[in-house]
């Protein structure tokens, strides 16, 4: 469960930690309803998204998450996101952006036109 409360912009804005640490386990992820949160938890398909000030609503989301029918699927998709969104993913996505940035300013220029074609 990652049930921030709407309590500053922090909250509203984050994706903490723990959505990457259950999905890297295979555990799909108890969601509140935070605008970022809940649409990478929404689009990628891998938990439920709730009120975090909702008791009925978390119960009803847990229950959902621990359907036996339904446990193999959402191991599967959140193993997949955790894979796609690892560090080492990512690493590769910032080292392409710092050797961008560090080419000289023409050659920038052409290898983001050609990654804009």
């Amino acid at each position: 469960m990652t049930l921030l409360q709407d309590t500053c912009l922090n909250h509203r804005l984050a994706l903490p930690n723990k959505l990457f640490e259950y999905t890297a386990a295979g555990v799909p992820v108890l969601a509140s309803d935070m605008p970022v949160l809940a649409k990478v938890v929404r689009a990628a398909r891998i938990g439920e998204v709730v009120s975090a000030d909702d008791p009925v609503a978390i119960a009803a989301g847990l229950r959902l998450l621990t359907e036996p029918a339904g446990v193999a699927e959402r191991t599967r998709r959140a193993r997949a996101f955790a894979h796609t969104n690892s560090w080492s993913s990512e690493a590769q996505i910032l080292a392409r952006v710092y050797t961008d940035l560090a080419a000289p300013h023409d050659v920038r220029a052409t290898a983001v036109a050609m990654r804009c074609a």
